[in-house]
């Protein structure tokens, strides 16, 4: 039976990784995950055999790992920047496999810091290249080979991930709004503005100059300046990372009657369908309602062009809150669909019989 030890540290590279290691199972082979604290829970959740990480892998306990799973294949998510916990623990079993010669394949799940993903220091030596890499789209390729990386080793095959939007497209056609405001506890004649919160706070994307308070503060005094938003509700759609007392903390509405704060009640697409406008900063939820058809913003307020984070898949980026006004207030087309979805799994599956 061949064996394929997966590695990912980052929920986003964990999403991606997810669905090649439940095909490769259905498909007859031994899999084990290496994660850390970040996502074990998705991992929980899939059912798929891992091991919790806590703190930096030494060479004694890559050396075990290596020697009790004798993996044929390594399958790597990518994350940035430079874990406290565990360190670049996919740039490192990256190294590692290398120097043993065992093939190994990463599955690149963002557009930024592609530099950082594949080197063992802040060198940034790309010393941490897999055999292959599996990117979303032709715009991620085209910005790797322009910073060095080999052609031949960076494939489009789309983000496994995103394989689900194609069901979930079609659900979400029937979805009915009013049940779902009535969930939200919001009147039917109020529209909503969803805002999606990063804990940038918590990173070093803090020092971009605003954080997920100064965008939210941006939004509620847009909102209460225009009477174009008189009816609107601001739902605040926390990420895994953050709690409420965080806001409560720092972000203070003068009314809170017009604020709704959503963790995980309502299932992040039925959300995005009952919503009139979708704002965010860079979060891959952008993304993913982009490619079901869905109209959104990402809001960065920074004037250096440099510290911005374009997305794919016709994310508008703006930088400035009159940009953000102008976007919102202009009329726009709710229909659905647009994207074709590609079946990223197969085609990575097909990737990784063809190197062992």
């Amino acid at each position: 039976m061949r064996s394929i030890l997966a590695v990912c540290n980052h929920p986003g590279g964990a999403n991606a990784v997810i669905p090649i290691c439940l095909t490769l199972i259905n498909n007859g082979y031994k899999c084990h995950v290496i994660t850390s604290e970040r996502s074990s829970s998705l991992f929980e959740r899939s059912e798929i055999d891992f091991t919790t990480i806590y703190s930096q892998l030494t060479i004694k306990e890559i050396n075990d790992i290596f020697y009790k799973h004798i993996p044929d294949l390594i399958l790597l998510g990518t994350s940035e920047p430079e874990d406290p916990k565990v360190g670049r623990l996919e740039s490192i079993i990256t190294n590692y496999s290398n120097r043993n010669k065992i093939p190994s394949l990463s599955v690149l799940d963002f557009w930024s810091e592609y530099n950082t993903r594949y080197s063992l220091t802040d060198e940034l030596l790309l010393d941490a290249i897999p055999t292959i890499i599996c990117v979303m789209d032709k715009r991620a390729k085209d910005e790797m080979v322009s910073l060095g990386f080999n052609e031949s080793k960076v494939v489009v095959t789309g983000n496994p991930h995103w394989d689900q939007l194609n069901l979930i497209q079609k659900n979400i056609r029937s979805c009915n709004v009013e049940i779902i405001k009535k969930k939200l506890r919001v009147k039917n004649n109020n529209k909503i503005l969803l805002f999606l919160s990063q804990p940038l706070t918590d990173s070093s994307k803090a020092q971009n100059g605003y954080t997920e308070i100064s965008v939210l503060n941006d939004l509620y005094f847009m909102m209460n300046e225009l009477p174009f938003f008189s009816n609107t509700i601001l739902c605040i759609k926390l990420h895994p990372r953050e709690n409420i007392d965080k806001f409560n903390r720092n972000f203070k509405p003068v009314c809170n009657n017009e604020i709704i704060y959503v963790q995980d009640e309502i299932d992040v697409y039925d959300l995005a369908v009952a919503s009139d406008y979708i704002v965010g900063i860079y979060s891959m939820l952008l993304v993913e309602y982009s490619l079901l058809g869905m109209n959104v913003v990402s809001y960065q307020p920074t004037q250096d062009n440099k510290k911005t984070i374009k997305l794919g898949y016709e994310v508008t980026l703006v930088q400035t809150i009159d940009k953000l006004r102008r976007k919102l207030i202009s009329p726009c087309d709710k229909s659905i669909s647009k994207h074709k979805i590609i079946n990223a799994t197969k085609n990575i599956i097909n990737i990784i019989e063809k190197l062992i």
